[in-house]
């Protein structure tokens, strides 16, 4: 269990070190830093930083200065323990410097973070701060994806005690964030903690809501919380707050927050006007440190984040050429217009005739003619990356759809009832119902679907899928069993194809997610900056996941309650044995038949 301070520029030394001091001796614990060295080899590996080594890099040196420029009695180099220079002392912080070997040690630090015994990583500001971007800085994505707490610091501690105010715009981080100031105040002994509390005023009693969350908040820091001082502030904007307050009195501004815009407009402004120098190893003498900070992440969160990367490891991600050419086939397949309701009324009528004649070679013909499988591969694209508009065409294309497919089907139904004497073909009847294999058959060509769908060299795998799928069978058995008076049949069948439907759905959004597809991001209110859509996609997702399992759960009681095994007996008395007589009429007896005597045939003229 560990502090542990990364610093890739010379720059950030003096201001990263002190912290990692103080927050160390808080926690009772040792301090790792860790200084990049960029080297071309196949694998990163953490080498021991020696003394010997500090006039190798502009950097060695300055992290060297910056333990050094506190007292003996305060820390200690592990390498001075190890060589017998000086003996460990529990009083002192023990430094261990180490250097992370690597061609791009950044990048290597973010993969190699959770291999690391780490209870608190300490990060510079990033030098650019974007919402949700696959670009971000690498300080940036060490932020969002540590499994430790992290905090993101701008400026030194104080050379004597520490004076800290806390701001607050979400309970949760809030609590993390108080108990954090209030252990580095009570570690030094001498200092103070003010925790500032801003609420929206949306209400005549929002002041008495804020007073309620602020002491809600101090009860879960506890005994340490108790010489707090607290202010409450009603305003919509916590930004607007810290930029018109006065930091004269203050030494450190923590605030816990996850959200990266928060926090890049945070670090924007300076507390500290009189302040011209750029230069970060004074910063301490002459400004109000700033810092930002999250708690450790959550075991389910981590197990989830893991699987993830695990995931988009080993299945190829999309490149960006591939996204656009998929995007576009997916708005322009998804679309109910006259191409899509002449596919979908050839198709049916096809389907339809096939099922009359029990052709299962026409009724396959019919199923590559089908155009419902691109809307609602659209429907999963739209579910994973939050797509309102294609989510709207998609579920248009399907619903309507369905509706011309299902009148023509009637009305075929019907003609065929009127004119003709043909009845329910076996080819209807086997679609009475769906099952546990239909459902997992709908849901494998969901995956195969997109996937095929989301590779051009893989197109051509596109109509075994769709016979796969099987969508337009059921409908029209259903329209035209409904005409011809099987209701129960006309039930079971649009049963099936609402199945088909959930299950390639729920497929084709678990295949995006795992090629890459990311959630988009949409224009917040002020119209200046992007932010993360509503939680319908969430919420959506949930639902198919939800009726899935439902659907599972009545075909399994279907299959189990209304499809007794062959050995189970279904009366208390056996039926009497039947027999046949050739080119005759059917004679049943009413002894049992015995199997060593012949039987005996009756010849009709």
């Amino acid at each position: 269990m560990s502090v542990a301070v990364y610093i890739h520029q010379a720059s950030e030394a003096h201001a990263l070190v002190s912290w990692g001091i103080r927050f160390a001796r808080a926690d009772v614990t040792n301090l790792i830093v860790v200084v990049p060295r960029r080297q071309k080899q196949a694998e990163p590996k953490f080498d021991p930083l020696e003394l010997s080594e500090r006039d190798q890099a502009e950097v060695f040196n300055a992290v060297f200065e910056a333990i050094e420029s506190h007292s003996r009695d305060e820390v200690v180099l592990k390498e001075q323990i190890a060589a017998g220079i000086a003996s460990s002392d529990h009083d002192r912080v023990l430094i261990e410097t180490i250097e992370l070997v690597a061609q791009q040690p950044e990048d290597a630090f973010v993969q190699e973070i959770e291999k690391m015994d780490i209870t608190r990583l300490i990060l510079p500001v990033a030098a650019e701060i974007k919402p949700n971007s696959n670009d971000a800085e690498w300080a940036q994505r060490l932020y969002e994806t540590a499994p430790c707490e992290t905090m993101m610091v701008r400026g030194g501690p104080p050379a004597g005690g520490l004076n800290v105010l806390v701001v607050c715009h979400q309970e949760s981080l809030a609590e993390a964030a108080l108990k954090r100031a209030c252990s580095l105040v009570s570690a030094d002994g001498n200092g103070s903690v003010k925790f500032l509390f801003v609420r929206p005023n949306d209400d005549e009693v929002a002041q008495s809501i804020a007073d309620v969350h602020t002491q809600k908040i101090l009860s879960k820091v506890g005994s340490a919380g108790k010489g707090v001082e607290t202010e409450v502030v009603l305003e919509d904007s916590l930004i607007k707050v810290l930029e018109e307050k006065d930091f004269a009195g203050y030494d450190f501004v923590l605030m816990g927050t996850r959200h990266l815009k928060t926090i890049k407009s945070f670090f924007r402004f300076k507390v500290n006007d009189s302040n011209d120098s750029d230069d970060e190893s004074t910063v301490s003498e002459k400004t109000t440190a700033l810092a930002t900070m999250r708690p450790a992440v959550p075991l389910g969160n981590l197990f989830q984040r893991n699987f993830q990367s695990w995931v988009r490891r080993v299945v190829p991600q999309l490149e960006k050429t591939d996204r656009v050419q998929l995007v576009d086939r997916l708005q322009a397949g998804s679309s109910f217009n006259f191409d899509f309701v002449s596919l979908i009324s050839l198709s049916t009528i096809i389907a339809a005739l096939g099922l009359l004649d029990n052709s299962a070679a026409v009724v396959i013909g019919a199923m590559l003619v089908a155009p419902l499988m691109t809307p609602l591969v659209g429907m999963g694209f739209a579910l994973i990356q939050a797509n309102e508009k294609l989510m709207k065409t998609s579920i248009k294309s399907v619903c309507f759809g369905f509706a011309v497919a299902f009148g023509i089907s009637a009305l075929l139904g019907l003609l065929v009832t009127l004119l003709s004497s043909l009845g329910i073909s076996p080819q209807m009847a086997s679609r009475d119902t769906p099952s546990l294999v239909d459902l997992f058959v709908a849901l494998f060509s969901g995956v195969a679907g997109a996937y095929a769908m989301s590779r051009p060299n893989l197109l051509s795998a596109l109509p075994g899928v769709a016979i796969a799928a099987a969508l337009v069978p059921p409908i029209a058995t259903s329209g035209m069993s409904l005409t011809m008076g099987d209701f129960v049949l006309s039930g079971g069948a649009a049963l099936l194809f609402f199945t088909n439907i959930v299950a390639i759905v729920l497929g084709t959004a678990v295949t995006f997610w795992g090629v890459g597809i990311n959630t988009r991001l949409v224009k917040s209110a002020d119209g200046d900056s992007m932010r993360a859509p509503r939680m319908w996609p969430r919420y959506w997702f949930i639902g198919f996941v939800v009726l899935s399992l439902l659907l599972a759960a009545e075909m399994q009681f279907y299959s189990r309650y209304y499809n007794p095994p062959e050995d189970q007996d279904t009366s208390t008395a056996p039926a009497a044995p039947v027999l046949s007589a050739p080119n005759g009429p059917t004679i049943e007896r009413d002894e049992p038949v015995d199997s060593d005597k012949p039987v005996e045939t009756v010849e009709t003229p």
